[in-house]
């Protein structure tokens, strides 16, 4: 039993660590291919290992997903190119079974955290790097980055001082910070830790939202900040018991939110962003081109880009392009069942009494990354990115590790 217990562990510790090596490193590797299937085999062993208690995770949000992928691989079928659709659809599918394979499983989430925080600290390094010695790291990138990427990142540079880091793309950088800084924000709300712990999460963080100013990404900013927000929100919610007080509070500001988006300038809203209004006008008109062609099932999975020539940076647009309404239902459905069900688990498990700090670490860390790609997702296609989705995923099954254990949470809590 031991040593099956150990196998176990053994696959979720090398999964958990392969994850945040893609997650951090997937621009400069180049080795999508092989780094999914070795993702695909850890995964499948650890179900083959926890095939009798599978049964589990029947009632997780992540099974939802699963419905999601089933509409993937059906809008494949009718994309502009049926090979590169089931290729996306597999890799998403592959992303959700490593997520499924994770939910049953103990210890992998602080490897995966203890790895991702170590990996993302380089970007931070490498991105203030770039702004003190500007072209020996544009030397550094051109040995990793495709000819593009590399013109995009001197561009951004020379032209508007944003920073792509080595990843290529300033939102995939930003992400890093945001990820890294969202990881150190939990852990300074929640965890108990001592002084030396507390001073290191207070300095990643700080590191973290320079690095993200020097994104120049304003959109994933204000997205970072009001998620953080409502992480605080609620943490005081559940500490003070004001759960009527706290949903009075959110219906407030949101009403308050959505009078000031009404009022706003449409220009300044666009600097705001960071934008061109006139590209954003002429992506919303073609993109509405390609959703009259195909209201209800869309015109297939990733194929915006191909018929515009660009993503339509922003996520409802692009499901309901790619993926119809009835996608788009299934998908914006998806996102909004985890979030609640998790903001709900917060305060399930403040008034049991039974918190664990790297439980509620799981969960509000959840909350913040489903926040950040919904409100995000007004201006960035935050979720259907390789570099996003898998994080998500994986959070999403730690998140919801505490229903899963259920009756057997002291058990296995002594257990390892």
């Amino acid at each position: 039993m031991i040593f099956h217990k150990d196998i176990e562990r053994l696959l979720a510790s090398t999964l958990a660590v392969l994850c945040a090596v893609f997650i951090a490193f997937r621009q400069i590797m180049h080795a999508d291919a092989l780094i999914c299937i070795a993702i695909l085999l850890l995964a499948t062993g650890l179900l083959y290992k926890r095939k009798n208690n599978f049964l589990y995770v029947s009632d997780s949000p992540i099974i939802f997903w699963l419905v999601c992928i089933c509409w993937m691989f059906f809008s494949a079928f009718h994309t502009y190119s049926i090979l590169s659709g089931i290729k996306v659809s597999v890799v998403f599918a592959t992303f959700v079974i490593c997520g499924i394979a994770l939910t049953n499983e103990n210890g992998w989430y602080l490897v995966f955290i203890g790895t991702i925080k170590k990996l993302l600290c380089f970007h931070v390094m490498f991105t203030f790097f770039q702004v003190v010695e500007p072209e020996i790291a544009i030397k550094i990138t051109g040995i990793f980055l495709d000819s593009e990427s590399q013109i995009l990142t001197r561009e951004w540079i020379e032209q508007n001082g944003n920073y792509a880091g080595i990843s290529g793309q300033t939102m995939v950088n930003a992400f890093y910070f945001i990820l890294l800084g969202g990881i150190s924000a939990v852990e300074l709300l929640v965890k108990k830790s001592d002084c030396k712990k507390r001073v290191t999460n207070v300095l990643l963080l700080v590191l973290s939202c320079i690095a993200l100013i020097l994104t120049g990404k304003k959109g994933a900013w204000l997205a970072t900040i009001a998620s953080l927000a409502l992480v605080i929100i609620i943490l005081w919610g559940t500490k003070k018991s004001y759960k009527k007080k706290l949903i009075k509070i959110l219906i407030v500001t949101g009403i308050v939110a959505i009078l000031i988006i009404i009022r706003l300038d449409v220009v300044t809203l666009d600097n705001a962003l960071g934008s061109s209004v006139t590209s954003r006008e002429r992506i919303l008109y073609n993109a509405k081109l390609v959703f009259s062609k195909h209201p209800w099932c869309g015109a297939g999975t990733d194929s915006i880009a191909y018929y515009i020539g660009h993503s339509t940076h922003n996520i409802y647009i692009q499901v309901l392009c790619e993926y119809g309404i009835i996608g788009a239902i299934l998908f914006i459905f998806a996102i909004l069942y985890g979030q609640l069900l998790m903001i709900n688990k917060v305060y399930k498990l403040s008034e049991s009494g039974i918190e664990h700090e790297s439980d509620m670490g799981a969960l509000y860390l959840m909350i913040f990354i489903g926040s950040f790609i919904l409100i995000n997702g007004f201006t960035e296609n935050t979720l259907f990115t390789y570099q996003f989705f898998l994080p998500y995923m994986l959070f999403l099954a730690a998140a919801y590790k505490p229903e899963v254990l259920k009756g057997k949470y002291n058990e296995e809590k002594t257990l390892y």
